[in-house]
């Protein structure tokens, strides 16, 4: 099953990305233990992220999509 194979992968980063129309761009990557990231100067139109983790052996999953709402 997925679960069995997923279940040796060891998470090392996690990519994240903002959407410019359908490109994703990369924003950063940051350390697993990361739970938190801020995008300064991001403006306040609403933004869509993608976020993706890579594996040790640098194998990158598929993205979660994040869309944050315009400031009002």
């Amino acid at each position: 099953t997925a679960d069995s194979r997923n279940s040796a992968l060891t998470i090392s980063q996690y990519k994240i990305y903002v959407m410019n129309g359908d490109t994703p761009e990369l924003l950063a990557t940051v350390d697993a233990g990361v739970s938190e990231y801020q995008h300064r100067k991001a403006g306040s139109a609403e933004r869509t992220y993608q976020i993706a983790a890579v594996t040790s052996g640098g194998r990158e999953g598929a993205p979660a999509t994040v869309t944050i709402a315009a400031a009002e």
